[in-house]
């Protein structure tokens, strides 16, 4: 987590004082010059019974929030990709980094990004993690589902702090 000093600097960019404790910084300090080119998506997200639920993919039918994080995403021109597993976001982050992926963000419940803040650090790629809504893995025991891409609950990503950040970032 980030020092409290440290988060008085969001009040400089406008974001809202409730918002202070969902946003984690990855090999950077928070910074309207870091532009997002990328923005991953876990898929505890897309409803249980989404077709899209554990591939890529959307039919934007309104029914979660993934649909408007994705039009918000393209909005500001910030290609998206839905994360399936933890092996598959750490691979993911590896590949962003050797295609010269400069800033990428992510959304993630604090639990998750507790547990493997290392992890974040040791791909060495600067991003932003916005914290999500919603009961999670961790909130529930599931964990051990969750990595291996197979929790069955649902949570929400943010999307007021998620337009706030792109909007400032992109």
């Amino acid at each position: 987590m980030q020092g409290c000093f440290a988060k008085t600097e969001f009040k400089e960019y406008g974001i809202p004082l409730k918002y202070f404790n969902d946003i984690y910084t990855v090999h950077s300090k928070f910074s309207d010059k870091n532009r997002i080119d990328y923005l991953l998506m876990p898929y505890c997200a897309k409803l249980p019974e989404c077709e899209f639920r554990y591939s890529q993919g959307c039919t934007l039918c309104g029914r979660c929030s993934i649909g408007d994080t994705i039009k918000t995403a393209e909005k500001y021109g910030v290609r998206h990709m839905t994360i399936v597993s933890y092996e598959h976001l750490y691979e993911t982050l590896l590949d962003l980094k050797k295609k010269g992926i400069k800033y990428y963000a992510g959304c993630c419940c604090e639990a998750f990004y507790n547990k493997h803040k290392q992890d974040f650090e040791k791909v060495n790629l600067p991003g932003i993690l916005l914290n999500i809504d919603s009961t999670t893995c961790y909130d529930l025991g599931k964990e051990q589902n969750a990595y291996k891409g197979k929790f069955e609950g649902f949570t929400n990503i943010k999307l007021d702090l998620l337009e706030k950040i792109l909007k400032l970032m992109t």
